[in-house]
């Protein structure tokens, strides 16, 4: 069973923790040769429940792994732009992947969503960053759970909320408390 359901600000706040860590000066986006997005699997070859290991082989070093500010696990890849950077993470619970996500760069400046490399991962109709966001909404809503798994489509915000800035796949309760 599929539930819709609107975008709330407590998610931004859980799926983008992690994208938020220093960039360290060599920072990079994931170096992978598949860019699929599988809703409620995964992106980009790396899927929910895979090792950190078999992750981190999937995308390549990433510019920081470490704990966020509610002490998860995670590994972030980073491309440096004029406002807020375009990324991608990936957080782990027990040594799994249990949360995957990517979001574009952000010009403060002129209030546009930059999308380079991450632009090409999409789903197999075609959504992932950049893509209409009121056709995502009115088509299947941005936020659709099955069997405990969430697929996010979030838009992007000011003169880019038309957009999606912001994918994520991940699973209930990511991480679990102890």
């Amino acid at each position: 069973m599929t539930r819709k359901r609107w975008f709330g600000g407590a998610l931004g706040t859980i799926c983008s923790v992690a994208l938020f860590v220093p960039v360290s000066a060599g920072a990079d986006l994931p170096s992978t040769a598949k860019s699929r997005i599988v809703p409620f699997e995964g992106m980009a070859g790396v899927k929910l429940g895979m090792s950190k290991d078999q992750a981190l082989r999937k995308w390549g070093k990433p510019d920081v792994c470490g704990r966020d500010e509610l002490g998860t696990e995670a590994c972030s890849w980073r491309r440096s732009t004029p406002g807020q950077d375009e990324a991608a993470a990936v957080s782990f619970d027990g040594g799994e992947v249990c949360n995957v996500r990517i979001r574009a760069g952000y010009d403060f400046g002129s209030d546009e969503i930059l999308i380079t490399r991450l632009g090409s991962w999409k789903t197999v109709d075609g959504r992932g960053l950049g893509s209409d966001a009121m056709e995502i909404f009115e088509d299947d809503g941005f936020l659709n759970t099955r069997h405990g798994v969430t697929t996010a489509f979030t838009p992007g915000t000011a003169r880019a909320k038309t957009r999606i800035g912001f994918v994520s796949i991940y699973e209930r309760g990511c991480p679990r408390r102890q």
